[in-house]
This record gives C-alpha cells, sequence and structure tokens, in this order.
C-alpha cells in the first residue's frame, strides 16, 4: 500500500514538472519589453554601494523591490533607499505604482503604459505618471516638509 502511495505521488510530481517544464519552454520572454511578466533576483554591489532588486512576475500583474544602500551619504537615515512597483499590464495597456524613497524623501506615482507595435521588430512604450512628492526639512524648530506635485512622461523603445 505504501510503495503504490509513493509511486503514485512520483508520478503526480513527476507529470506537474513535465507540464510546467513544457509550458516554460514555449514561452518567449523579451527583456527588452517593460510590460514582460517574469521573475527575477539580482544583487549588485561594491564597497560603498548595493542593491538588491527583486522582480515577480504573475501573469498580468508583476511586483517590483528594489533595496539599496548608500555608505557615501553623509546622512544616516538617507543610506537605504527603497523603490516598490506594482504594475497590471494586459496586451496593449497597464497602470502602475510606485513609492520609493529614503527617511527624508519620499514619492508616490500612478501611471500608465501604452505598448504598440510599430514594425515586427519595434514596440514603443510610452509612459505617463502623476503623484506626489514630499522632502524633509531638518531645522532647529523642528521638522518640516516640502510637499509638491509632479509629473513624468518617458517613452521607451524595444526591438
Amino acid at each position: 500500500m505504501k510503495t503504490s502511495i509513493i509511486a503514485l505521488s512520483i508520478t503526480a510530481l513527476l507529470t506537474a514538472n513535465v507540464a510546467m517544464a513544457s509550458e516554460s519552454v514555449e514561452e518567449h520572454v523579451n527583456y527588452g519589453d517593460p510590460t514582460a511578466s517574469f521573475s527575477t533576483v539580482g544583487l549588485s554591489g561594491t564597497d560603498r554601494a548595493g542593491l538588491i532588486n527583486m522582480m515577480y512576475g504573475a501573469g498580468s500583474h508583476i511586483f517590483q523591490l528594489d533595496i539599496g544602500y548608500d555608505k557615501k551619504k553623509d546622512v544616516k537615515d538617507e543610506r537605504t533607499n527603497v523603490r516598490a512597483r506594482y504594475f497590471h499590464v494586459t496586451d496593449g495597456l497597464g497602470y502602475s505604482v510606485d513609492v520609493l524613497g529614503d527617511a527624508n524623501h519620499q514619492t508616490v506615482l500612478g501611471g500608465l503604459i501604452y505598448k504598440f507595435q510599430l514594425t515586427d521588430n519595434i514596440s514603443v512604450f510610452p509612459m505617463l505618471s502623476v503623484g506626489a512628492t514630499q522632502n524633509k526639512i531638518h531645522e532647529k524648530k523642528g521638522d518640516k516638509y516640502d510637499r509638491s506635485a509632479l509629473a513624468r512622461a518617458i517613452v521607451k523603445s524595444g526591438v
């Protein structure tokens, strides 16, 4: 009885792995496409600065997290910086939410991205973002914040 349960379990696992492997072989990811959904982890650094970046793609949902460290910064609170992004993408249109900053500077952005083909080999990705930013100003009387709205337009192209 135990042997048949183990054999059945192994067969089920191998079948699932083969099915997932054949799906991933068929899938072609264009890494030049900012709307491409895939998963990755990266680590880079020097003796004075470092960056960990992670991205998880779950179909039309993309989650991204970057954590940086800069030992050169004079203000200790500003040494660690973070960027978190959520992307929801479809075949042509997507939207994003970005949060980035450090202990003294923060920015929140909401954006739209549109993807279209110029030719078979060239794609264009215009993106428009709007949001707000704030900077902490340290004064003798106490901390104050300088807040402002911002808009950003970017056009990326890929092959």
